[in-house]
């Protein structure tokens, strides 16, 4: 759902998501390693807002909109409970129980683009926020055996981070635009990623 008047627009966007997927986790054991496998299913609901105000300036002649722009992402994932399995009949396969996040993060950026007729460059940059305490365990027992069950540290996730857009959008039509754009991201954690992607989508 898009909104504008003016200057000022707001954006919202919910999705939904089912997981079912094969995972395989190695296991170093002795001279041996092990390849402990399970089937994962899972879901996930999420709703996105993000508002801003756009300013309109002229670069070297061409049209340049710019402008402050903040967001809130609301998230809530349930991977369900698996057990592990090796071929070796190994005593690194673990069972897990079923884990739940929810998140909340806060996004304050800016961002600029550049309309040079059919190419249309453009840059965002955003620090992120999580409002959240993430978990901090899971608990987990070793299956080929009779066990009492343990805690495990869940992984851990920034709770500050920055993320840094750049791209290009190209109209291939007067309803239909390419694009390709990187990503950069680093966290408060030391974690950091990189990603590209590419699509299409309607001309705006």
């Amino acid at each position: 759902m898009c909104f504008r008047s003016g200057a000022v627009w707001i954006n919202a966007i919910a999705t939904g998501e089912m997981l079912d997927a094969t995972s395989s986790r190695l296991a170093k054991l002795g001279n041996t390693v092990e390849d402990n496998t399970s089937t994962v299913k899972g879901s996930g609901l999420s709703l996105a807002l993000q508002g801003g105000s756009d300013f309109a300036a002229n670069l070297a002649g061409s049209a340049l909109t710019h402008g402050p722009l903040a967001g809130l992402v609301a998230q809530s994932a349930r991977l369900g409970a698996f057990s592990e399995a090796n071929a070796q009949g190994g005593m690194t396969a673990l069972h897990f129980n079923s884990q739940t996040r929810n998140s909340a993060a806060v996004g304050l950026g800016y961002q600029a683009s550049l309309d040079l007729g059919s190419w249309k460059p453009f840059a965002k940059i955003v620090w992120n926020h999580e409002l959240r305490n993430g978990e901090t365990e899971t608990g987990t027992a070793i299956t080929p055996t009779t066990s009492s069950a343990y805690d495990l540290p869940a992984a851990a996730l920034p709770r500050n981070w920055a993320t840094g857009t750049i791209g290009a959008k190209y109209k291939l039509t007067s309803a239909l635009n390419g694009y390709l754009a990187a990503s950069l991201q680093s966290g408060s954690n030391k974690t950091g990623g990189f990603g590209v992607a590419t699509g299409l989508n309607l001309a705006s």
